[in-house]
């Protein structure tokens, strides 16, 4: 994926496509579709429920896209589905964009975060509230969920202040997101007009807490200025990486290490192959890369649908000058739909990495801290009416390895 992006202006038919998406806003529920429409950038249109396994069929839909603007409608649904299209969307630095007159709530808003850049029209809705499980038919906040949601968000960048807000609604209630508020909690987000002919592809610039910037018409009054398209840049070579680079560079290579499960599992399994050296010592046993290998595939086809996330504030490292060590607690959700399997937890995990070119793990540990079979979590949110627009990870056998979250 190119660490820039280039400016395109969305043609025709590309917007017609987002008009589809606007039309079934006031449509009941029904489960989720996909529509890619061809453009440059695409634009993945989801509408619809969110239902368990749409996590999947999302990855299956964009496995060949590189770059892509997802647009949403849905009321929410399945957290799992919903945090797993979201980790694809930031993984692959895909833009997400609510249309004009379009709802997306629960877990779509979940979904909606996680945009390299976040787009939304006027009269678009979009909602959050906290995660919950059913107990004796009423919902109750779910604290597994939630502890996933949170490790999720943080992993996007958002300030604990803007965790608490988004999870701060009842289960039976809705935090409808205003662009001032937005501003307020360091969320970038782009309001575009129905007059806008172009969306500028380059990276963020300017929160909403930032009025753009207005100069002088011939009127007297003042007028925005026209949208400047950005030229076409080359690719910036990175910087050498230093000693003091390391722990956050360490840091971030496991959070993209358990993130990674997200994926479908081709791509997942494809990455894995080049995160471990030849050998590594595994929860306190040596084991080739080709064993290890063998076990995460099966594990895959065990839990075909997961999300795992590291909790952003309990990560550390340690680094000299061939080694790094990191630690940090990881949120997991995996389940698979035929066998009505599900299971639900936190892990701390310690990873050694060799640092003296990329990162390649040398060995891996950790202990499960909690785990439980979610049987009682929620599929679908429980959603209100939205107000009047304003004005313009588990073990690889769960039986055995029970200190091995992946």
């Amino acid at each position: 994926m190119p660490g820039y992006w280039r400016s395109r202006r969305l043609r025709r038919p590309d917007l017609r496509c987002l008009l589809v998406a606007c039309l079934v806003a006031g449509a009941p529920a029904r489960a989720a579709t996909f529509t890619v429409a061809p453009g440059d950038p695409p634009v993945v249109i989801v509408s619809g429920e969110i239902l368990p396994g749409d996590g999947e069929r999302f990855a299956n839909q964009v496995e060949r896209l590189d770059h892509a603007i997802v647009a949403l409608t849905s009321p929410g649904g399945s957290v799992l589905s919903g945090l797993r299209m979201g980790q694809l969307i930031r993984d692959r630095g895909f833009f997400t964009l609510v249309p004009g007159r379009s709802v997306c709530a629960s877990s779509c808003g979940l979904v909606w975060l996680a945009g390299k850049r976040r787009f939304m029209e006027p009269d678009a809705r979009i909602g959050f509230h906290a995660a919950y499980i059913v107990r004796r038919g009423r919902a109750q906040e779910s604290g597994a969920g939630n502890a996933l949601i949170g490790a999720y968000l943080s992993r996007l960048g958002l300030t604990d202040r803007a965790i608490l807000y988004v999870a701060q609604a009842a289960p039976d209630d809705m935090t409808w997101l205003t662009p001032s508020a937005a501003g307020q909690l360091g969320l970038d987000l782009t309001v575009l007009t129905s007059r806008e002919a172009a969306v500028p592809l380059q990276p963020a610039t300017q929160s909403t807490s930032q009025p753009a910037a207005q100069y002088p018409a011939r009127d007297g009054g003042v007028k925005s200025p026209a949208p400047v398209l950005a030229p076409v840049l080359e690719p910036i070579p990175a910087p050498a990486v230093t000693v003091s680079d390391r722990p956050e560079r360490a840091k971030a290579f496991a959070s993209k290490f358990y993130s990674i499960w997200s994926d479908t599992n081709a791509r997942a399994l494809v990455a894995f192959r080049t995160f471990y050296a030849d050998t590594v010592m595994f929860y306190g046993t040596r084991a080739t890369r080709q064993a290890l290998m063998e076990r995460k595939e099966s594990f895959a086809q065990r839990w075909p649908e997961r999300v795992y996330a590291v909790q952003g504030d309990t990560l550390a490292a340690k680094c000299g000058a061939e080694r790094c060590v990191v630690t940090g607690t990881v949120a997991w959700d995996a389940r698979n739909a035929p066998r009505d399997a599900r299971t639900v937890g936190t892990a701390r995990f310690e990873l050694t990495l060799d640092v003296r070119s990329d990162p390649l793990i040398v060995a891996e540990t950790g202990t499960v801290l909690t785990r439980s079979d979610g049987s009682e979590e929620a599929a679908r949110p429980v959603l209100p009416a939205p107000p009047a627009p304003a004005p313009p990870v588990p073990a690889l056998t769960p039986e055995v390895e029970k200190s091995d979250p992946t």
